[in-house]
């Protein structure tokens, strides 16, 4: 089964560092998506980044709010490592399906398990509002 509200979210428009209201990344999706289906403000304590390279140090210094996880929800985290370092991350959605976005991709829903993401799969993390 996957989450009925993924559809809402197909084809926003990618830009780098954004977080809306017109365009979002890979974790400003993930922000928007939480904020609007669970009620979960998760970036209220995360400092803006700027870059690739900022997004990671940001996201180190957030990530004692997740939780490694074997079996996902709907609604867990995912992330990718794109050249062993670069984080990736989208909601899991059911089904062994993720919704995200990416330079040269509005959102969309695609398999996890497909060619792409397979080999860069690195985890699923489940945020905890009692760690943040």
């Amino acid at each position: 089964m996957i989450a009925n509200w993924a559809k809402n979210y197909i084809g926003i428009p990618y830009k780098e560092a954004c977080w809306g209201p017109e365009y979002y990344d890979c974790w400003g999706l993930i922000v928007l998506i939480y904020k609007n289906e669970f009620d979960i403000d998760i970036h209220k304590n995360m400092i803006m980044y700027v870059d690739k390279r900022d997004k990671v140090d940001r996201l180190l210094e957030y990530v004692s709010s997740w939780t490694n996880i074997d079996k996902p929800e709907i609604g867990d985290g995912i992330l990718f490592l794109i050249a062993s370092k670069l984080p990736h991350c989208g909601v899991y959605i059911g089904d062994n399906k993720m919704l995200h976005t990416i330079d040269g991709i509005s959102s969309c829903i695609q398999r996890i398990d497909n060619h792409r993401w397979k080999s860069r799969f690195e985890g699923y993390y489940r945020y905890s509002q009692s760690n943040s």
